[in-house]
């Protein structure tokens, strides 16, 4: 009976560590040489970091993109370049709208397929903010050489740009999909035609829980090749809720020495890890990271749990220990 009692605690605790929050990316961390730049990444991958808010600590998740030898970029890269006048593959680094979301600095900007966003375990989704990107949004606007007017000629042609987010979860793509709009002009009435300038949300809860994404283009102006319009959009605000639940944390094989402990608690992993100390009624006393040992000398005596979590936040333990 007594050792049913401390694993129903055990669980219950877990339970209690493990929390789901709510984690937004909006970019302003990531660093820029000046302002009106971007960053046109130098390698296959960039990792964006987020540690304000995250209860595992770590990267949250890697934007894919790479930067060819001839120049520009293919998948993301993030920019704070204002420039909504500039036509032409040219300008293609600058969001349509005259910022980032909410007046922000910076944002993220995708061109083509085949580059997606990947997180460090799964995630349930809500939603981000999009708009086009410039040299896509003039393109549909005004037409050039290699794209038409959105319209055409009469402004009565059903013309749409679309691009739709598809959730994988370890490899198996999630049957719900979303699409969203960046310019239609299919409706009977002309007057509700649009190309998207501000910034507008998606919502992302029907993906469910995903660890990573893909992006498709979809537009009425194809031809030989695909997709005539610039397959360009930006993003900002990309916003979920981790972990979803105790499935979704990896356990950690790890284990505390000594425990009893009076000044300091080894943890015993291959590499450093992140740790918290919480009280018997989950109140959080200490926290460190990148670190195998604990200090635990200003406690009081008595019964606590430590949370220690992998530096990428993809594995997690939750442990008793006495302090005497």
């Amino acid at each position: 009976m007594v050792k049913n009692l401390l694993l129903t605690a055990s669980a219950v605790c877990l339970s209690m560590f493990v929390q789901a929050q709510t984690i937004n990316i909006d970019f302003e961390a990531l660093t820029l040489t000046g302002t009106n730049t971007d960053y046109a990444s130098t390698k296959d991958t960039f990792d964006y970091t987020f540690t304000g808010t995250s209860n595992t600590g770590g990267h949250i998740a890697t934007f894919y993109g790479t930067k060819p030898s001839w120049g520009g970029y293919s998948g993301f890269n993030y920019s704070n370049v204002v420039n909504d006048t500039t036509a032409g593959y040219t300008n293609a680094s600058a969001a349509y709208a005259p910022s980032g979301a909410g007046s922000s600095a910076k944002y993220v900007i995708s061109y083509g397929e085949g580059y997606g966003i990947s997180f460090n375990h799964s995630v349930k989704l809500k939603a981000f903010d999009y708009t086009n990107a410039t040299y896509a949004g003039l393109s549909m606007k005004n037409g050039d050489s290699y794209s038409k007017k959105f319209g055409g000629v009469t402004g009565n042609d059903p013309d749409f740009f679309s691009v739709t987010v598809f959730g994988y979860l370890n490899g198996t793509v999630k049957p719900d999909s979303v699409t969203f709009y960046l310019a239609d002009f299919r409706d009977a009435n002309n007057a509700n035609d649009y190309i998207v300038k501000a910034w507008r949300t998606v919502n992302l809860t029907t993906l469910g829980s995903v660890d990573s994404l893909s992006f498709k283009y979809a537009s009425s102006d194809v031809g030989s090749f695909g997709v005539n319009t610039p397959v360009y959009f930006c993003m900002d605000n990309l916003t979920f809720v981790t972990p979803v639940s105790l499935n979704d944390v990896t356990p950690l094989a790890t284990k505390v020495y000594p425990n009893p402990a009076v000044n300091n608690l080894t943890i015993a992993y291959k590499e450093p890890v992140n740790y918290q100390i919480f009280d018997v009624n989950g109140k959080l006393i200490l926290a460190a990271q990148n670190t195998n040992n604990a200090d635990i000398s200003s406690l009081a005596q008595g019964n606590y749990f430590i949370k220690i979590a992998t530096l990428k936040g993809d594995k997690t333990a939750v442990t008793q220990f006495v302090k005497q």
